[in-house]
């Protein structure tokens, strides 16, 4: 079995993205089953677009500090009918898609996601999603994870 989801930097930033992280992440822990790889980009990527990124405002704060490509767990480079079926899925969501397409291009939108980056959760990462470093507030962490791991749990 294996479990792709955001690495905790959420790629992006995107608050969204660092939730699923924390629940995936803490789901995965606690019923020990499959594998975890992280969703990255990698530094050869980020340097390629770095213009790019910067002139369209894709990261929300700082550019990821981006994993090595020789520490990948996983690199798929999609085929040309891939990249067709994951722009046509990608279309449907309109509201992420759209702008961001229709700025870069749609050659470069598909350069830009033709390839799909992996990493294994480092323990730093794995550290910094335990329940001692997360605030007692941050309510996906205090009861909706709980939640999911108990019910994740009993179906395993």
């Amino acid at each position: 079995d294996l479990i792709v989801t955001f690495g905790p930097d959420g790629i992006t930033g995107h608050p969204d993205h660092i939730a699923i992280s924390k629940a995936a992440t803490a789901a995965w822990r606690s019923t020990g089953i499959g594998e975890l790889l992280y969703a990255t980009s990698t530094t050869t990527w980020l340097a390629d677009f770095r213009d790019l990124h910067e002139r369209l405002g894709v990261f929300m704060g700082e550019e990821p500090a981006g994993t090595d490509p020789a520490d990948l767990a996983l690199h798929v480079e999609l085929s040309s009918t891939e990249l067709s079926r994951k722009r046509e899925v990608l279309a449907r969501h309109a509201s992420q898609t759209v702008g961001i397409a229709e700025a870069m291009g749609e050659d470069v939108y598909l350069a830009w996601s033709k390839d799909e980056y992996f990493r294994a959760p480092t323990a730093a990462d794995l550290n910094a999603l335990s329940p001692s470093a997360v605030p007692e507030d941050d309510y996906l962490w205090s009861e909706a994870w709980i939640e999911l791991t108990r019910d994740l749990a009993t179906a395993a």
